[in-house]
């Protein structure tokens, strides 16, 4: 099941132009499952280090001392270095690491964890006790289920733990002899077939899911890419409008300030009345100041001044 907090989108791999964009698509993806596998790592590590104390402690009075502490120091080693490998991982699962490299390391370990717990069937199980016997391959068998979900999202990893888990145990039941050992070996044979097969088709599902989501978030982010586009250019129109709004309101203005004459002026030749369009004569100085931005302020010329008023003309 995929975790919604642990999906990591890398923006760097895909910006990439030198490289194909299949190739950074299938890069993220595998980085992707190697996050998801590791996700589970450190529940798996202390669920087995219990259980092998557990099996540890009910063989103690059937299995020689030494074999229990040989095995159990395997367990213990590693469990460490699968601890230390996910301590390590821990620092670069944000980035776009080399997916190939964690892979490799992690089936590595997966391996040697697998060869630990078969090893168990020749270094402390009891194979004169069917009951014991039985238990025993109850907890590899729920062992192996669990790997089978916690593994699944890097497609080899169950095998690697599985295989060599399961198949010393059934190896063992053969060497024990006898009919109800050579059927549990049978047993243990088609339990392994079924959750390899179980484990290739999680797998099939996980990275469906991967590929699925890493599509839609592409689509996502390409409409909100478009949207972003179209709401500088709504903006940049909006603001173009408001400006050409703006300067037709301030000419307008400015018109509406402004009065001009022009055309032919019917005017008096001798009283100096101007007609308007309506067929009434005006003084000038009321038919400018309708039809123009002007103020009269009346005096007298020197001419008019010397008919008027002679006396003063000395």
């Amino acid at each position: 099941m995929l975790s919604k907090s642990y999906l990591y989108v890398p923006k760097l791999s895909r910006s990439d132009s030198s490289l194909p964009k299949e190739t950074t698509f299938s890069a993220d993806i595998k980085r992707e499952q190697i996050r998801l596998a590791f996700l589970h790592l450190p529940t798996m590590q202390l669920t087995s280090f219990l259980v092998a104390l557990v099996l540890s402690f009910m063989v103690r009075h059937v299995v020689a001392f030494s074999s229990i502490v040989v095995w159990l120091l395997m367990i213990v080693a590693v469990v460490a270095s699968r601890i230390v490998l996910y301590l390590q991982f821990v620092k670069v699962r944000q980035g776009s690491f080399s997916g190939e490299r964690w892979e490799a390391a992690y089936l590595l370990l997966a391996l040697c964890s697998g060869i630990c717990w078969g090893l168990s069937a020749f270094l402390i199980f009891p194979t004169k006790d069917l009951g014991i016997m039985a238990l025993f391959l109850l907890v590899i068998a729920s062992l192996s289920a669990a790997t089978t979900v916690s593994h699944s999202s890097i497609r080899r990893a169950p095998a690697a733990w599985i295989a060599p888990a399961m198949l010393p145990y059934a190896i063992r039941s053969v060497l024990g002899g006898g009919e109800p050992r050579y059927l549990l070996a049978i047993l243990i044979l088609i339990y392994l077939y079924t959750v390899l097969r179980y484990s290739f088709t999680h797998n099939n599902s996980i990275t469906s899911a991967i590929e699925l989501r890493f599509e839609n978030l592409g689509l996502l982010e390409e409409v909100r890419r478009a949207n972003a586009l179209l709401n500088q250019d709504i903006a940049e129109r909006k603001k173009a409008q408001e400006e050409k709004e703006k300067l037709i309101g301030d000419l307008t203005v400015a018109l509406s300030k402004v009065k001009t004459l022009s055309g032919l002026l019917p005017i008096c030749a001798s009283c100096k009345k101007i007609r308007d369009d309506a067929g009434y004569w005006n003084q000038i100085e009321a038919y400018l100041r309708s039809h123009a931005e002007v103020e009269f302020s009346h005096g007298i010329c020197p001419d008019c001044f010397a008919t008027l008023y002679p006396e003063f003309n000395d």
